[in-house]
């Protein structure tokens, strides 16, 4: 969260915890707004779908690295 958006993460999953959370963010809003203003391009990047094929593709080759592996950008 802290490299691609912005928030405040809880230790706790209490009640009290999230919120004491969410008036952080309340109070600090300008701020996680700035953040995540300018982190949204790598965000989208991160959670592309182009990503997360080409994550799954990683995987499956070391899976299955004998197998013939089809590339779907191609």
């Amino acid at each position: 969260m802290q490299a691609i958006g912005s928030g405040v993460a809880i230790a706790e999953e209490t009640p009290l915890a999230l919120a004491a959370a969410m008036l952080a963010i309340v109070d600090r809003r300008h701020e996680f707004r700035a953040l995540a203003d300018q982190r949204i391009g790598l965000a989208r990047r991160t959670h592309s779908p182009r990503t997360f094929m080409d994550k799954l593709f990683e995987i499956q080759k070391r899976v299955l690295p004998q197998a013939v592996v089809l590339d779907c950008h191609r």
